[in-house]
């Protein structure tokens, strides 16, 4: 059965592209949470600035405690006046559901993705390919973090072997998460994944959660492992965890910055240079990075 949907899935992809030519342009919106993080944020805009095209919306769901923080914020908005800013009020746990539910119902595309702010974009990404192939396989989700360099888990500490991929496209590959571990066993992420909105609304709406470690959580104990994912040879994204800043979960993390270290770097004008990490050959989703610091 599962070689059967495989097989089917190749075949409606390849039937429609070759019938109709390339597929119809489709794009996503972006919702990003940060907190207490302005110069990582600004790394990852920055680094969708230069490497993601055809992007419709971005919306960032932030925390900000103090006037330096809010400051540091106030100054990404004048930096990045189409993206949309949402701040939390002095009670986060409160109001982090009901913003996300307007930012969604708002969001006019029809695909949506999460990021949290230690992400940085590695390569060029094209969303409507992305969404294009969503659309012709029904694939329940594309996965920027995964590829075929992702051989190991920086959060277990382990070798990862890889799932079943199979091509169904130019650089493109479908996969099971059933049977598999760590990132490739993990439907349900805030990590750069393109979901169809519609699909993932009703449980957005339903459950309960706080903020988006609380969500996460949650929507990993309702992951359908028999679903399909797909992903390009290579993973698109890192995460870089410098700090952990979230109270709900004692993450893994290089702890090497303190959130106010790096705000007073912000503030001597030093940013990352996303270019040291372009292209870069990792083989774990999350990296032990050291960044380079250079003058904004």
């Amino acid at each position: 059965m599962k070689l059967y949907n495989q097989k089917r899935l190749i075949y409606s992809f390849l039937c429609i592209f070759s019938l109709s030519g390339a597929a119809q342009s489709s794009s996503s919106d972006l919702i990003i949470f940060s907190y207490n993080r302005p110069l990582q944020l600004e790394s990852l805009l920055r680094s969708i600035d230069q490497h993601i095209q055809h992007l419709e919306n971005l919306f960032i769901l932030y925390r900000s405690e103090g006037d330096a923080f809010e400051s540091a914020y106030e100054e990404l908005k004048e930096m990045y006046p189409k993206a949309n800013f949402y701040q939390q009020s002095n009670r986060p746990r409160n109001d982090f559901k009901p913003i996300l539910l307007d930012m969604l119902n708002y969001a006019q595309a029809d695909y949506i993705m999460f990021a949290v702010d230690d992400i940085i974009i590695t390569e060029n990404i094209d969303v409507n390919k992305c969404v294009n192939a969503l659309e012709q396989t029904n694939a329940y989700g594309f996965y920027l973090r995964l590829g075929k360099n992702i051989t190991y888990s920086y959060t277990y500490n382990m070798p990862l072997k890889l799932p079943h991929l199979t091509p169904i496209a130019e650089d493109i590959y479908a996969f099971t998460f059933a049977g598999n571990k760590s990132y490739w066993a993990y439907p349900n992420t805030v990590d750069m994944t393109i979901y169809k909105k519609s699909d993932i609304l009703p449980f957005l709406t339903h459950a309960n959660y706080s903020s988006p470690n609380k969500l996460e959580s949650v929507w990993h104990q309702k992951a359908n492992l028999h679903q399909q994912g797909l992903c390009f040879s290579h993973s698109k994204m890192i995460n870089t965890p410098l700090n952990i800043v979230q109270e709900d979960w004692n993450n893994k993390h290089d702890d090497l910055y303190t959130p106010e270290e790096l705000l007073s770097f912000w503030q001597q004008g030093l940013r990352i240079d996303i270019n040291d990490v372009y292209n870069i050959d990792n083989n774990t989703a999350h990296i032990s990075y050291h960044p380079i610091f250079i003058k904004k």
